[in-house]
């Protein structure tokens, strides 16, 4: 297919995809089923504060209480307040949409190679993944942090891309900004974003003696852009005080011993662990084929390999930082719109299950494919379990929570107890655990997850005892119940989405 009708192809998918939008924005903005207007999402806690902080940087009142988020995308949406006050994110969400589009296209056009339509192929992998399932699109179509930063994140892997194909200062500078700025959008992102940025545009700089030097500055300068309009609009509205986000942020963290157990639970499916939630690998089926893919192309694609470790292997690193965020959980992923998370690694792995076909057909490398396909095979046999605990807990005896005296001291630890069916009090509640130097916050240092019957109480870093767990007023448990302890393990076997008939997989009463 020949470029100019690639181009033409683009522009249908603009078309198509605009449409697409607008029909759900009009609709059913809020969700399948829900026919409230699009200002609904202002009663949501996130998007309330984007809306707050929006609508402050477009009235310059920089009071801490309007600005509870990172700069970035509210001062992205404040242009478009005075215009539409009510739904102020409707057209700059669609434009970063449609950018997003294009920029994967081309970022993909260069990871495909020699592919005939290889630019038109990426657009439609990307629509495809970001249309086809309706939960993909509504990430993109209600307000997240996350939409900027996928189109900024796009915007710098192409431009480091296109520098090492060509370098040049000012594409060195636009990449480093580009990834500069996904920190004042999405901190958490750059962590990723900005180190595989940074090694491929000193891949392209350091063969070049000369000019060297001034590249390397530009490189610096572009990546303290972000930082520092972070730092400056953090001192206009927050003053030398860390704020909301900042403190919350440090307190929640992440979790490293967290990952096996969430790769199985969050990725490959909770059950029986959870009766409910599903995982990514079931809900986008090319996620497992595009790790795949990943392996042969930095394998067996040696003109490329720098470029696929650097692209694929982000959306990799991407993948498992967020999957030891503490306030990850199963039932939040689809639920409340966690999955958001994942925005622009989602369509890498898509691109890379195509990838994973094509690269072996063109190499011919038959025994690379089969060892990336046995790896992703052996990743993906595995079930979580429950098993029998060894902790003491009891229900206070006015039921306002748990004595817990040997604590929560491991991350696989998990206690059931018996509870009114409440899931908005459990899952949201401000329970707490008292600590040694501070209490210890749902969602920060443990959950409570709602389950049939009762509820369970699962640690999110280890917990010492002995300590008492303290729920949100008035709620309260039967101080008769029992409290039965478990602990959360992973086997190796077939998962239950895929046989959910087979016995291992039967839903176990654990609450008493």
């Amino acid at each position: 297919m020949s470029q100019p009708l690639q181009i033409v192809w683009l522009v249908m998918l603009t078309i198509a995809m605009a449409a697409r939008y607008g029909a759900v924005y009009i609709h059913r903005p809020l969700g399948p089923g829900n026919t409230q207007p699009a200002n609904g999402w202002f009663g949501w806690a996130d998007q309330a504060a984007y809306y707050l902080s929006t609508r402050g940087w477009a009235m310059w009142d920089l009071s801490p209480s309007q600005h509870l988020y990172p700069a970035g995308y509210a001062l992205m949406v404040a242009p478009f307040y005075r215009l539409f006050p009510a739904e102020p994110f409707a057209l700059p969400d669609l434009l970063l949409w449609i950018a997003a589009m294009w920029l994967f296209a081309a970022l993909g056009a260069r990871l495909l190679g020699r592919v005939p339509g290889a630019l038109a192929l990426a657009a439609t992998v990307f629509a495809l993944a970001e249309v086809a399932d309706t939960r993909v699109l509504y990430t993109w179509e209600i307000p997240w942090t996350s939409t900027p930063a996928a189109t900024l994140t796009f915007a710098a892997l192409l431009l480091a891309m296109r520098q090492l194909e060509a370098p040049s200062r000012w594409r060195s500078v636009a990449s480093a900004g580009c990834a500069g700025l996904v920190f004042l959008v999405r901190p958490t992102d750059a962590l990723v974003v900005m180190p595989i940025t940074g090694l491929m545009l000193l891949a392209s700089v350091l063969p070049h003696r000369r000019g060297m030097v001034g590249m390397l500055a530009g490189i610096a300068a572009g990546f303290s852009v972000g930082p520092l309009l972070l730092v400056t609009t953090h001192l206009l509205t927050q003053g030398l005080t860390l704020g909301h986000y900042l403190t919350l942020s440090r307190l929640i963290g992440f979790e490293p011993l967290l990952l096996p157990l969430r790769w199985v639970t969050l990725v490959l499916g909770p059950q029986p662990l959870y009766p409910e939630g599903e995982g990514i690998a079931i809900v986008y089926p090319y996620v497992l084929p595009g790790l795949g893919g990943i392996l042969v192309a930095i394998i067996a694609d040696r003109g490329r390999r720098f470029a696929h470790a650097a692209v694929g292997g982000g959306a990799v690193a991407m993948l498992c930082l967020y999957l030891c965020y503490r306030d990850l959980q199963v039932l939040g992923l689809f639920t409340i719109g966690n999955q958001h998370y994942f925005k622009w690694t989602l369509p890498i792995f898509a691109l890379y299950a195509v990838v994973l076909p094509l690269v072996t057909l063109q190499r011919r490398c038959w025994a690379v494919a089969g060892v990336a396909i046995a790896t992703i095979v052996l990743l993906s046999l595995w079930r979580p379990v429950i098993l029998p605990g060894t902790l003491h807990a009891s229900v206070l005896p006015d039921g306002s929570g748990l004595s817990l005296p040997d604590g929560l001291p491991d991350v696989t630890d998990r206690l059931d107890v018996r509870a009114p069916e409440d899931f908005m009090t459990i899952y949201y509640g401000n329970h707490t655990i008292d600590g040694s130097d501070r209490p210890l916050m749902a969602g920060v240092d443990f959950k409570a997850v709602a389950i049939h019957g009762g509820m369970s109480v699962i640690p999110l870093r280890p917990i010492r005892g002995p300590t008492t767990l303290h729920l949100a007023a008035p709620w309260r448990l039967n101080p008769a119940s029992t409290v039965r302890s478990l602990r959360q393990g992973i086997v190796f076997g077939l998962p239950c989405a895929l046989r959910p008939a087979q016995r291992a997989c039967r839903q176990v009463d654990t609450v008493e």
